[in-house]
C-alpha cells in the first residue's frame, strides 16, 4: 500500500512539475547579430545574451522575468550566440505563447553591467514538452532584430575627463 501511495505521489509531482512549460531554441541568426559599440561582439569581449519573458501582451519591461541561463556572444561566430534549448516555466496552457525580449550585456548580470542593449518585445509560440510526442521547440533566431550593446563610461572616468578638461582651460587662460 505504501509503495502504491508513493508511486502516485511521485507521478503527481512529475506531472505538476512538467505542466505549464514551453520550450524554445535560444540562438540568433544573421538578421539578429549582437554588436558592442557598433562592431560585432567577439567571445573575448565577454558579452552575454539572456532571454526574458512575460505573459502574452505584457508591455511593461519591469514585469519580464529572466531565464536563469545566459549564452556567450561570439560563439560560434562574432555577433552570434547559441544558447541551446531552453524551458520557459509557468506557461498556461503548456506550449502556449509568451512575450519575450533578448537582452545583451557585458557584465556579470544585466543589472550590474555598464554596457546594455535589448531587442523590441516579440511573441514566441513555444513547443509543448508535455505532449506525446513532445512539441518541437520554437527558434527565436528570426523573431528579433540586431542588438547594439552600448557601454557607458564609469562615473569616475567621466570625472577624470572633466578635471583634465578644466585644467587645460586654466592653463590656456594663463597664457
Amino acid at each position: 500500500m505504501k509503495k502504491t501511495i508513493l508511486a502516485i505521489m511521485a507521478g503527481a509531482a512529475f506531472a505538476a512539475s512538467s505542466y505549464g512549460q514551453g520550450t524554445i531554441v535560444f540562438a540568433n541568426g544573421t538578421g539578429s547579430v549582437i554588436s558592442l559599440n557598433g562592431v560585432s561582439a567577439t567571445a573575448a569581449q565577454g558579452v552575454k545574451a539572456q532571454l526574458w519573458y512575460a505573459p502574452l501582451g505584457t508591455t511593461d519591461l519591469s514585469l519580464f522575468t529572466a531565464l536563469s541561463s545566459t549564452a556567450a556572444v561570439g560563439t560560434p561566430l562574432a555577433g552570434r550566440f547559441s544558447g541551446g534549448t531552453q524551458t520557459i516555466p509557468g506557461i498556461n496552457p503548456a506550449g502556449g505563447s509568451v512575450a519575450a525580449i533578448v537582452r545583451a550585456f557585458d557584465g556579470a548580470t544585466w543589472a550590474t553591467s555598464f554596457g546594455q542593449g535589448q531587442s523590441a518585445i516579440f511573441t514566441v509560440d513555444t513547443g509543448d514538452p508535455t505532449s506525446i510526442p513532445a512539441g518541437t521547440p520554437t527558434s527565436v533566431a528570426a523573431l528579433f532584430g540586431p542588438i547594439n550593446v552600448v557601454t557607458v563610461p564609469e562615473p569616475s572616468s567621466m570625472a577624470l575627463a572633466g578635471i583634465g578638461a578644466a585644467s587645460l582651460l586654466l592653463f590656456r587662460r594663463r597664457k
